[in-house]
């Protein structure tokens, strides 16, 4: 609730909350004396504020005019893709992300120069790529200077025969691999009583 109370000047109104505790029945104010103009403290806008609404119009077309010449849009070519491609991959493994690796499997087809699709070998790579969809999207975007640049992100089945891929050998295959190139090291094996996990 709030009280009003109306004054002798008519234009003038002071409202203030209404409190039930005692000290403030105890206490009445005194609204009865008019307010003058050396109380209420006006402060004037500053002078950056002061600028009309075309002046505003004229500098903000002065700095979009300056900003469409540096961003021009860089042409989609398979060069300029991959580049940008490799040089995402390369923030991903800085970030030690796993989902580097589908990255460098995927392969890109470019459709025009507003769109490309990106070629997964099966369904987990297509969910580690499109995880990073909006920060990829974000980085070609500002890449290429396009905001209107999109990609797609298809599934692709490939034999294997087509992905030659270099797996990480197991433990068993990295010492068969050494002892074809070292045969004493078996023999070291066998004189120390080790096993292989």
């Amino acid at each position: 609730p709030k009280l009003t109370i109306e004054v002798k000047n008519p234009q003038q109104r002071i409202t203030e909350p209404v409190n039930n505790t005692k000290s403030a029945q105890a206490q009445p104010k005194n609204y009865s004396q008019p307010v003058s103009q050396q109380n209420i403290a006006v402060q004037e806008p500053a002078a950056k504020f002061n600028k009309s609404l075309d002046d505003i119009r004229q500098a903000v077309k002065t700095k979009l005019g300056s900003q469409a010449a540096n961003n021009i849009a860089v042409t989609l070519t398979p060069e300029n893709l991959n580049a940008a491609w490799q040089e995402y991959i390369e923030q991903l493994k800085e970030a030690r992300n796993p989902a580097a690796q589908s990255f460098g499997l995927a392969e890109l087809r470019i459709q025009s120069n507003d769109l490309f699709h990106i070629i997964t070998g099966n369904n987990l790579e297509q969910k580690f790529v499109e995880s990073e969809r909006i920060k990829l999207s974000e980085f070609l975007q500002q890449r290429f200077n396009n905001r209107k640049l999109l990609f797609s992100i298809e599934i692709e089945e490939r034999d294997e025969a087509q992905t030659a891929i270099e797996r990480p050998l197991s433990t068993r295959a990295q010492y068969n691999k050494l002892v074809e190139h070292y045969p004493l090291i078996n023999e070291l094996r066998q004189r120390l009583r080790l096993e292989l996990d």
